[in-house]
C-alpha cells in the first residue's frame, strides 16, 4: 500500500513551469503571503493552488517573503 501511495504521489505531482517559478522569485519577497497569493491568482487564474500549496512550493525552492511576524525589541501594537 505504501509503495502504491508513493507511486501515486510521484505520478500526480506537477512540475512548475519556469515562468511560474520566476514569477514567485520576483513577486513573493517583501510581501505578505496572502497578498502574494492574490496576485498569483490574478496572474494565473486557472492554476489549481491554495495558499498552503503556494507556500510549500516557495519553501521547497528557498523563496521566502522575509516577513518574520515577530515584534522588534521595543515595538508595540499602538
Amino acid at each position: 500500500m505504501l509503495k502504491l501511495l508513493k507511486y501515486w504521489r510521484l505520478k500526480m505531482s506537477k512540475k512548475l513551469s519556469p515562468k511560474i517559478i520566476n514569477w514567485l522569485e520576483v513577486n513573493v519577497p517583501g510581501k505578505p503571503w496572502i497578498e502574494s497569493f492574490e496576485l498569483f491568482k490574478q496572474e494565473f487564474p486557472d492554476f489549481p493552488w491554495t495558499l498552503d500549496n503556494m507556500k510549500m512550493a516557495c519553501y521547497r525552492r528557498n523563496i521566502r517573503n522575509g516577513i518574520s511576524g515577530k515584534f522588534k525589541k521595543g515595538q508595540t501594537l499602538e
